[in-house]
């Protein structure tokens, strides 16, 4: 049977790769990621230079995202008929955008391989310098645990808002396409349901809590949140570490029923209070939220996902996000991982004193 790898990028130094690619015997690395330009990970991102590092060990660079992309395959039945002729002739490795392979598109990839015949083993990095196997079948069967998990939670939560909440809001927002998206929208005043590429929503809701409510909210928060401020360990591709001390405010509210590797405080009277007003306006529902401090314009959180099945959160597959906002003014921005008609999105969003938007 034909030996097929996959491996996802991570905070490790691209010289690992490349040693731990070459041990196994790799002889081309088939690049899947719709954006191969994207990421944090800088030395692994689609350039010369990691054509040309590769080539140093024997390995040849493939860029195929155009063929098996994410975004090909929402709209194109799947044909890996010249993936397997590929891996017959050569050992591969797919590379895909994330590390762990159930939050990733190869995952799909993966499975028409299977049913072609092929034997699939995805990398996994245990450290910074080796990588550990998993066989398909073992990461296939994890991830159809935990999307169980997440969905038993979700109908649970879902039947309990609607069982308790009225008539919905939803309803009553205009909706705009992206066809006659404009920016001006988010300062406009009005409410909005946004549809926008790659089946994504926001609902915007600029006057949320009237200034009065937000004022009073506010003081709350003031009143019943002590914010923290840890300081993180992170890995560096090299394998040492760095310590980082996060300077906005954190704190994880939420009930018994909200899974994460964050240490929380349980729900009170007013916060659980809050959280079900806002299912009441999102129309899903909700069970933590994460409260956080951003002492001035200085403060800030640099570009990140809140997705996937594998995630540190507990946030589960395609997660509903409510941001309610209070205090100054601050500018939210969002941008597509893919372009859409040529080119990526970029969104930036005025989050005023009240308002609340929900992705």
């Amino acid at each position: 049977m034909t030996l097929i790898y996959t491996i996802g990028t991570w905070r490790v130094s691209r010289s690992s790769y490349l040693a731990q690619l070459n041990k196994l015997g790799v002889q081309r690395l088939i690049d899947l990621r719709d954006n191969p330009h994207a990421g944090r990970q800088e030395e692994l991102k689609r350039s010369k230079g990691l054509e040309q590092a590769l080539a140093s060990v024997g390995i040849t660079y493939d860029y195929r995202g155009q063929e098996l992309g994410e975004a090909v395959l929402e709209t194109k039945t799947m044909d890996v008929e010249k993936l397997v002729k590929t891996a017959r002739a050569e050992t591969i490795c797919l590379l895909g955008h994330l590390h762990e392979p159930q939050g990733c598109h190869r995952l799909r990839v993966s499975d028409a391989l299977l049913k072609a015949g092929m034997e699939v083993v995805h990398l996994l990095w245990k450290d910074h310098l080796e990588v550990r196997q998993m066989s398909h079948a073992e990461v296939a069967s994890a991830a159809a645990k935990v999307l169980a998990f997440f969905q038993e939670h979700k109908e649970r939560a879902e039947a309990a808002r609607i069982s308790r909440v009225g008539e919905s809001l939803l309803g009553k927002l205009t909706v705009v396409t992206w066809e006659d998206f404009d920016m001006k929208h988010f300062t406009d005043g009005h409410a909005y349901r946004f549809l926008l590429p790659f089946h994504t929503e926001l609902l915007w809701y600029p006057n949320w809590l009237s200034r009065q409510e937000a004022d009073l909210l506010e003081t709350t928060v003031h009143e019943n949140v002590t914010f923290l401020h840890p300081t993180y360990m992170f890995q560096e591709p090299s394998g040492g570490f760095v310590k980082t001390l996060i300077k906005r405010g954190q704190v994880r509210i939420c009930g018994d029923d909200c899974p994460g590797a964050i240490a929380s405080e349980p729900l009170k009277h007013w916060s659980e209070s809050l959280l079900r007003q806002v299912e009441d306006s999102a129309g899903v529902a909700f069970n933590c939220f994460v409260a956080n401090h951003y002492a001035n314009g200085r403060v800030v959180i640099n570009w990140h996902s809140d997705s996937g099945p594998g995630d540190d959160e507990g946030l589960g597959p395609n997660p509903s996000i409510g941001s309610l906002s209070l205090g100054a003014t601050r500018g939210f921005s969002l941008k597509s991982k893919r372009p859409h008609q040529g080119r990526i999105i970029h969104l930036d969003i005025p989050l005023s004193h009240g308002s609340m938007l929900v992705m």
